[in-house]
């Protein structure tokens, strides 16, 4: 139940309508990696996050491809600006 509420929220952050390959894409760009590297027996392809859709620096436009911006990069980001 958790995954098909965050794939709600991505399909309501992109306007409503999007293919499901998309919506997977990214569901699996945008999750938390735990354990091993990619996709492992225990943790499989990680831990959803639904709180990066929620960030002000979650965005899409020109040259932004939804999903693409991760926690942790927006994190760096904010780091470095201070």
């Amino acid at each position: 139940p958790h995954v098909a509420g965050v794939a709600a929220l991505i399909i309501g952050k992109h306007g409503g309508e999007m293919a499901p390959a998309e919506v997977i894409r990214i569901l699996r760009a945008s999750a938390d990696d735990l354990g091993k590297p990619g996709n492992d027996d225990f943790y499989g392809a990680g831990r959803v996050n639904a709180h990066i859709f929620f960030h002000p620096d979650y965005t899409v436009g020109p040259g932004i491809k939804p999903g693409l911006l991760t926690l942790s990069s927006m994190l760096r980001r904010q780091a470095l600006a201070g």
